[in-house]
């Protein structure tokens, strides 16, 4: 994890050269190193399950020597421009694509984009609108993005979640996890790997925590084992306490704490 350590990423060697505590400063810096003719990235370093640092990482050898089989670009000065861009390439390429049982071609050309506060991302079939939360957008990977919009776009040809009692029509996790990356490449993009989407857990439940802790008004914690949770409104547990015990140890004896 020292600076000049080499590592090996798709085939293409980069090496360490800055670390940072803010992720937004080092995306900053991986921009730079991309538009100046090098392949920048932001790699996470973990220390006891929790973020140490995200380390700048650049390749090695400029862009041109390098083959690269399919587009990995990082997000410009503007990602909701990006985004925009990259979902009407996404309908136009699989407007076209040939991928089967899946026939997108109409379906897919009427779709339409509408970005919320939120990070969640859903299709709603009743409008024929793929809904992207620009908070997902501005805080992780373009690819993680990009895969978003095709796993949308995936409902809006006509295939849904496999739920309980169907079978057409209707396509599993394993499926999708298989889909969405064939559809990625055929686009021309990068898929993300497990270990982005790890990465992109990680971070959104440290982030859904600091909020919590940030707007809460009451502290739930343990006195036998320094367990602690927030809450930011006057629940059933924070009313009767003395019926719960600690998720941790056990200990029938937690206190609440107003902030």
């Amino acid at each position: 994890m020292e600076i000049g350590n080499i590592y090996h990423e798709d085939g293409i060697e980069f090496s360490l050269v800055r670390r940072y505590k803010e992720k937004q400063k080092a995306r900053n810096v991986a921009k730079k190193i991309t538009n100046s003719g090098y392949y920048g990235r932001v790699k996470h370093f973990y220390k006891g399950g929790k973020v140490l640092f995200y380390g700048v990482i650049m390749s090695t050898k400029p862009k041109t020597s390098i083959k690269s089989e399919y587009n990995d670009d990082p997000y410009s000065d503007d990602p909701i421009y990006d985004i925009k861009m990259d979902f009407k390439t996404a309908k136009q390429r699989m407007s076209t694509m040939d991928l089967g049982y899946i026939h997108c071609d109409q379906k897919i050309k009427k779709t339409k984009l509408n970005l919320t506060k939120g990070r969640s991302c859903h299709y709603n079939v009743d409008f024929n609108m793929v809904y992207i939360g620009t908070k997902f957008i501005v805080n992780f990977d373009r690819k993680l993005a990009r895969a978003d919009i095709v796993h949308e776009l995936i409902h809006a040809c006509g295939l849904k979640h496999r739920s309980h009692g169907h079978s057409i029509g209707y396509y599993s996790r394993v499926d999708r996890d298989e889909l969405t990356p064939k559809v990625m490449k055929k686009i021309g993009w990068k898929p993300p790997t497990k270990q982005d989407w790890l990465d992109y857990a990680k971070e959104v439940s440290e982030e859904i925590f600091y909020e919590k802790q940030e707007n809460a008004k009451y502290i739930i914690y343990c006195p036998k084992c320094d367990y602690k949770t927030y809450r930011q409104k006057r629940s059933k547990v924070i009313k009767n306490i003395k019926f719960y015990s600690c998720p941790r140890c056990k200990h029938k004896g937690l206190k609440v704490k107003t902030i």
